[in-house]
């Protein structure tokens, strides 16, 4: 098991509140209701990340880019800062969006996966009840043990499925 050390003050601050859809740029973005072009996705996973921030926070997503890293064979972009438009080009011509958590479990990447058409990669959301339940598993979401341990095994299993 890993502990990140995660403030216990943390849990006081957690209530019910809207989800990022809400945010003006990614409403209109799917109000629009175009279909992603699916037609050439040449990066097998997108996890371009920030990893600066609180102590624990930096741990986290240090350790989940230097696995992802470490694998071979898949194409992987996770390295290097680039602008929020060229992100989303990477990621509309990625299969799958891999992400951990951040300063909690719902966070921009994931509307930005299901607006660019990839399948998302995510540490398992069964603990929430969400309206609507956008984070399925094996449908919308690839979901990862929260300590990584078979982020290899959850990676092979895509792109072939």
């Amino acid at each position: 098991m890993v502990d990140w050390d995660v403030p216990s003050e943390i849990l006081e601050r957690l209530r019910l509140t809207t989800n990022f859809f809400t945010g003006a740029l990614f409403l209109n973005a799917f109000r629009k209701g175009t279909a992603p072009d699916t037609s050439s996705r040449p990066i097998d996973i997108h996890a371009r990340l920030a990893v600066k921030g609180m102590p624990w926070y930096t741990r986290i997503r240090t350790d989940f880019v230097e696995r992802l890293d470490a694998l071979s064979g898949p194409r992987i972009v996770t390295r290097g800062a680039v602008s929020w438009g060229q992100c989303m080009v990477e990621m509309g011509q990625s299969k799958t969006s891999a992400s951990p958590f951040g300063y909690g479990e719902h966070c921009w990447r994931y509307v930005e996966a299901f607006l660019a058409g990839a399948v998302l990669r995510k540490p398992d959301m069964s603990h929430l009840d969400t309206l609507p339940e956008l984070c399925r598993p094996w449908e919308t979401n690839a979901p990862i043990a929260w300590d990584f341990s078979a982020l290899a095994e959850v990676i092979e299993r895509f792109p072939s499925d």
